[in-house]
């Protein structure tokens, strides 16, 4: 698979939110949802794009489809399951919610750098970005040969998500000031209010 015409985005909105306390996908930066900024960042590069929710019906209002966890309450590991079973064996662009800093350019990037690693069908491997060693796993692609060990992670309760980069092969993208569109905060998350007051995420009205 040469190109990414055929590659899924999926975005991640089905967190429990309980540091947050309210919606993340809802909370609302520069006039968008966090979810709508996602979904759009994602669509700037992939034609199909998706948004994976605990329950169907609970983002339905993104303007794409919308599918659900296998196993709500088993965290992204589950959201990575069906997006990687609704790709029905194309590579998968995940990414969170709660990254608001994440925008086209390293998503372009991160689809670049993984068109020869994932060219191969059914590969079980990652391309992820780093930042002073720091992985985000979840602003990345993954192939679709990872929903096999995804599977047996979720079956044995192993869910953490950087331990399943252990386990696959694993090309981690070192980010720096080389490139145009660095920041050092682009793969920060929002995990609770203090951080969404810092970069002026608020809950709808």
């Amino acid at each position: 698979m040469r190109s990414a015409d055929e590659w899924l985005g999926a975005v991640l909105v089905g967190g429990s939110s309980r540091r947050m306390g309210a919606d993340k996908a809802a909370l609302e930066l520069e006039g968008r949802s966090l979810g709508e900024r996602a979904v759009a960042v994602l669509r700037s590069r992939l034609e199909r794009v998706v948004v994976v929710s605990r329950r169907l019906g609970d983002h339905a209002g993104l303007g794409v489809p919308e599918i659900a966890d296998r196993l709500p309450g088993a965290g992204p590991l589950a959201g990575m399951q069906a997006a990687l079973d609704h790709a029905h064996g194309a590579p998968v662009f995940i990414l969170a919610c709660d990254l608001p800093n994440v925008g086209p350019r390293l998503v372009a990037h991160l689809v670049e750098r993984a068109l020869a690693p994932l060219a191969e069908a059914g590969r079980a491997g990652a391309v992820v970005p780093a930042i002073g060693g720091r992985v985000q796993p979840l602003c990345g692609v993954y192939g679709a040969g990872c929903g096999r060990e995804i599977a047996r992670r979720l079956e044995t309760g192993a869910l953490r998500v950087l331990d399943l980069l252990d386990a696959i092969e694993t090309e981690r993208v070192d980010l720096g000031p080389e490139l145009a569109f660095y920041r050092d905060d682009l793969l920060d998350n929002l995990n609770d209010p203090r951080a969404a007051a810092r970069v002026g995420a608020v809950p709808p009205e």
